[in-house]
């Protein structure tokens, strides 16, 4: 009996803490997923999952500018991964900015994004992206078959 509570004690400890160090807020346009253990923030997909009871909703959205850092509760976080499919079907989305800070982007960032046609590529150390994954910032036939203009 005495094992089991340390055994119980230890996953009541883990859980409580994998929790305590991620939180998912709004702040301007855009939901963020914070680690606040390590101080970063990801771009929530559009329609992921914020809650229990909201969802991240990026659709009226006409320009995005995702920022190097964000601040929330006096503390501040590095912006470093736009998560897949972050602006999937934002048909209204005619331009991106990128963030220095950006270290990652996930697959199909801007699929069905149709009038996309500028993206500014702030991010300087970029290596985590999924080319065959992401060509939507390059055009293809989901965006029309238009290549938006990237400039940095």
């Amino acid at each position: 009996m005495q094992y089991m509570r340390k055994v119980l004690s230890v996953l009541a400890a883990l859980v409580c803490s994998t929790t305590l160090f991620a939180e998912v807020v709004k702040i301007g346009d855009l939901w963020y997923d914070l680690d606040t253990s390590n101080k970063t923030a990801e771009v929530v997909s559009n329609f992921g999952t914020v809650d229990d009871w909201e969802y991240a909703d990026y659709s009226g959205l006409t320009n995005v500018i995702i920022p190097a850092t964000v601040e929330y509760e006096s503390e501040v976080y590095k912006v470093t991964y736009i998560n897949n499919y972050a602006f999937d079907g934002c048909s209204k989305l005619t331009s991106i900015s990128i963030g220095s800070n950006i270290t990652g982007i996930g697959k199909s960032v801007s699929e069905g994004c149709s009038a996309l046609t500028s993206v500014v590529w702030n991010a300087k150390h970029c290596a985590d992206m999924d080319y065959t994954e992401t060509p939507y910032f390059y055009g293809g036939e989901h965006n029309n078959n238009k290549r938006p203009q990237i400039s940095s």
